[in-house]
């Protein structure tokens, strides 16, 4: 499957500031790609509170880790002000996965890039 392909099947939407994008739990479906804007992440405590997980803008992807588990998304997302997305369906992803084996490489060296980021240390210490 070409990059070409994949665009083709991708949908793009904008979205206004605080427009809420999924919550948290919701079964993952996309893979979201933030091509303009910020995206705040973030996770509610048990007290209520929000703890922000990340803050994310142009270039950076998120809800990869779910939908190669065949998860729920682990925190909510909002758009932190007007935004775009990419969305690539999950089913496009998964096949790409079991097609492409270094796509899959590449899946895993961004989720073990972000997860090692000092921002989810703090961010995951403090729920």
């Amino acid at each position: 499957m070409s990059f070409d392909t994949i665009l083709a099947i991708s949908h793009f939407a904008d979205h206004a500031k605080h427009t809420l994008l999924n919550q948290q739990g919701d079964t993952a479906s996309h893979l979201l790609v933030v091509t303009d804007g910020w995206i705040k992440l973030f996770r509610q405590t048990t007290g209520g509170d929000e703890a922000v997980m990340a803050v994310l803008t142009r270039g950076d992807i998120f809800g990869e880790a779910a939908i190669i588990a065949g998860a729920s998304y682990p925190f909510a997302a909002e758009a932190a002000e007007p935004s775009r997305l990419m969305r690539i369906p999950g089913a496009v992803l998964r096949q790409l996965a079991r097609d492409n084996h270094e796509i899959m490489a590449q899946i895993m060296r961004i989720m073990s890039r972000e997860l090692k980021s000092p921002r989810w240390k703090t961010s995951t210490s403090r729920l």
